[in-house]
C-alpha cells in the first residue's frame, strides 16, 4: 500500500487553490478553502483521502447550497 501526505505550506496553497476553483466551478459560488493537510492512501484498486481543511464562505451561498441540496 502506497501512501503520500501533503503538509507542506506550499504544497497545500497549490491544492487549496486548485480545489477552491473546482468547488466554484462546480456549486457556483465562492468557497475559499485552506487545506491544513492531506493523506492519500492507495492499494492498487482504489485511494482513501483524508483532508484536514477549513472553508470559508458567505452566509448567503450557505442559504443556497442548503436549498439545492436538500
Amino acid at each position: 500500500m502506497d501512501e503520500m501526505t501533503i503538509v507542506s505550506k506550499f504544497m497545500t496553497k497549490i491544492v487549496s487553490g486548485i480545489l477552491t476553483k473546482a468547488l466554484e466551478k462546480q456549486l457556483g459560488c465562492k468557497v475559499d478553502l485552506h487545506l491544513n493537510e492531506m493523506k492519500v492512501k492507495f492499494d492498487g484498486t482504489k485511494a482513501l483521502a483524508h483532508l484536514d481543511i477549513d472553508a470559508e464562505l458567505r452566509t448567503a451561498d450557505i442559504m443556497k447550497l442548503s436549498n439545492r441540496f436538500m
